[in-house]
């Protein structure tokens, strides 16, 4: 009896364990494979792809189209609305929109809107309506081209002059198409500096999670291998997670043969659902620091120029975003604004340190101008009123009338000039020219520097008597590098001329069936040379160019050196000027000589790189030094000329 019921018992434990195996492995198989079917509903994402200069210079919007038909998952639906370039490499119709749903390998075009253009907000709405239609399970959308900030917008849109769709505009679509009432589950933007605090004020009634960079995107954007993490029944983690995952890893192993030419890049995925709490604690900061204008007024301009600038180093437009932390803590009391910062900041990932994951607009750089149009760009948003308040008092100090300055700058001795107390109180970062030519003739730029030392009230340039060429075929050639900004180990600068550019994409990169136009010859276009200057071992390197042809410049306007068959450089002469008190102008606004030096230098074997050489090995001279204070309201001081002594004006 005993060995019965151990018999049976053994049987009834063997068959619970071979159910329970059974019901594991049923479980297994739903959750592994990339498109196996589950009883929770798919992914449904939408894709706003405005093709611009991306696509018809080079390919990158159809690279991106292949790259989600590799990924996509049987269960996801995928819609893709194009539009906006002057044409396609696929060969499809330039003209209006067309409306794409991206299966795995393959693409089926649904609808086509020839009569508009995408930057037209209605198209948005079709595309949402068109995917919220099909939608039983969570939902994307992700918005594709240039970013401009907040307060540019999104989306430049070739077939109808450039035009962009506003945040209000974005957010109004948004409204008409019921995600106020039935929120998405993310927004993202494969952009350029769309991670801000405005974007995330905008876009949190509609939308859970925000993804998006605080800098530039380099050119290749989103790596969509992202979109295979997209399980039935995951939410808005893991879409951020995975983007920022995702893209985080592509660049690391992109760059991982040549890790000193990758370029500033961020990626963040926001929480929206705490991001109330950070932008009421946003408000509240700025409003405090609004009260105590204008005394603080040099304080919190410090703060702000002492804090990483986004697109600086990938651009020539001043957007003046800066990470909403690391301007916070400069300007000191901002704990509870910290603390809500981290709780909303999901995931971010790049190769900058000192961020958090959101940016916000206040004015530093930009000139007044381009200063009054960014905040016409985000009025509309109708920000919290202690927040607009402050924006618009800063301005105001930043561009107003700055108060007395000092009669006389102080003769110089050495590289050195020693400041007079108000210049010191005032002062927030100071730079130098390097000029070759003579006060009859005219004066030309060799090297723009900011290395200065500061020791109680004295300021020193600290030139070493070098300038920075270009090296490729032939003998190496003068450039003038800006200073444009730097953090704790580089600091980075731009040089200006025309890159000469043979242009060609290669067909393995678009897949095997793709038609590919013919290579063709661009006329030469205004480039910009990225530079960076290691602070540790003073070593220049050269980053890559960029197209500096546009009115906003992004990011992803960049031109791989491997491309540029020359580059030229032109060195214009000025003329010494001097203000109604007869003190020095700052050598940029000097008058322009009427003749101009040409150089052209084209790519050698091994490409192009840097040297640096002494001044006599490249010009004859004589050669001078200005310093110019620049003070908390960006106002620059010039002090005299400063002959410098090379061994040749030594020797004669």
């Amino acid at each position: 009896m005993k060995r019965r019921a151990a018999i049976w018992a053994a049987c009834a434990l063997s068959a619970i364990l071979c159910v329970g195996l059974i019901l594991y492995l049923r479980g297994t198989r739903n959750e592994t494979p990339a498109n196996q079917s589950s009883a929770s509903p798919g992914w449904t994402v939408l894709v706003y792809m405005v093709g611009s200069d991306l696509e018809s210079a080079g390919g990158l919007a159809e690279r991106d189209l292949v790259e989600m038909q590799a990924s996509v998952r049987d269960d996801t639906t995928l819609l893709v609305m194009t539009g906006g370039a002057e044409r396609w490499f696929t060969g499809a119709s330039a003209e209006g929109c067309l409306l794409y749903q991206i299966t795995r390998g393959s693409r089926t075009l649904l609808s086509s809107y020839p009569e508009n253009n995408i930057s037209d907000p209605a198209m948005l709405k079709t595309l949402l309506e068109a995917g919220l239609d099909r939608r039983e399970g969570p939902a994307a959308l992700i918005l594709w081209n240039h970013g401009f900030g907040a307060m540019g917008g999104f989306g430049r849109d070739e077939k109808a002059g450039g035009r962009s769709l506003s945040l209000r505009q974005i957010a109004g679509v948004l409204e008409a198409a019921g995600c106020g009432e039935h929120p998405l589950t993310a927004v993202g933007f494969d952009c350029c500096l769309m991670a801000g605090c405005e974007t995330a004020y905008a876009v949190r009634p509609y939308a859970e999670f925000l993804v998006a960079s605080e800098e530039t995107e380099p050119p290749e954007g989103w790596d969509y291998a992202f979109l295979s993490d997209l399980l039935p029944g995951a939410d808005g983690t893991v879409f951020g997670q995975s983007a920022v995952r995702r893209f985080a890893a592509f660049y690391e192993e992109h760059y991982a043969s040549f890790p000193d030419y990758w370029q500033p890049c961020t990626l963040s995925a926001i929480d929206l659902g705490k991001a109330g709490v950070l932008l009421e604690e946003t408000e509240r900061f700025l409003a405090g620091l609004e009260g105590t204008l204008p005394e603080s007024f040099s304080h919190i301009s410090r703060a702000r120029t002492e804090a990483w600038s986004f697109g600086r180093v990938a651009s020539t437009t001043e957007y003046d975003l800066v990470d909403l932390c690391a301007f916070a803590s400069r300007c000191g009391g901002a704990d509870s604004l910290l603390a809500a910062a981290e709780r909303c900041v999901l995931a971010r990932n790049g190769n900058l340190k000192d961020v958090c994951g959101l940016s916000i607009h206040i004015p530093c750089y930009a000139d007044s101008a381009l200063s009054e149009r960014w905040y016409a760009g985000i009025a509309d948003l109708r920000l919290p009123d202690g927040w607009d308040r402050f924006v618009r008092r800063f301005a105001g100090e930043l561009y107003g009338e700055p108060g007395p300055t000092s009669a006389k700058p102080n003769e110089p001795e050495g590289y050195s000039v020693t400041l007079s107390g108000e210049q010191l109180d005032g002062l927030s970062r100071a730079k130098y020219y390097v000029l070759c030519g003579s006060e009859s003739k005219g004066m030309y730029l060799l090297y723009a520097g900011n290395n200065v030392r500061l020791e109680g009230n004295r300021l020193t340039a600290l030139y070493d008597g070098r300038v920075l060429c270009l090296q490729g075929q032939g003998e190496p050639c003068q450039i003038v590098a800006f200073w444009i900004t730097g953090d704790g180990a580089e600091d980075y600068y731009q040089a200006y001329g025309l890159a000469e550019i043979p242009y060609t994409v290669p067909s393995s990169s678009l897949g095997e069936n793709l038609t590919i136009p013919e290579t063709e010859s661009f006329v030469p276009k205004a480039a910009a040379l990225r530079v960076v200057r290691d602070k540790s071992t003073g070593q220049p390197r050269l980053l890559s160019a960029f197209d500096n042809s546009g009115e906003l410049v992004t990011g992803r306007q960049e031109i791989p050196l491997k491309d540029i068959s020359s580059f030229a450089l032109s060195f214009q002469p000025r003329l010494p000027a001097f203000d109604a008190n007869g003190l020095p102008l700052p050598w940029q606004e000097w008058p322009p000589c009427a003749y101009t030096y040409a150089a052209k230098i084209a790519r050698g074997d091994e490409g192009f790189s840097l040297v640096e050489l002494p001044l006599e090995e490249v010009e004859t001279g004589p050669f001078w030094l200005q310093i110019v204070l620049v003070d908390t309201h960006q106002r620059q001081t010039a002090m005299p000329l400063i002959p410098i002594r090379t061994e040749q004006s030594d020797s004669r």
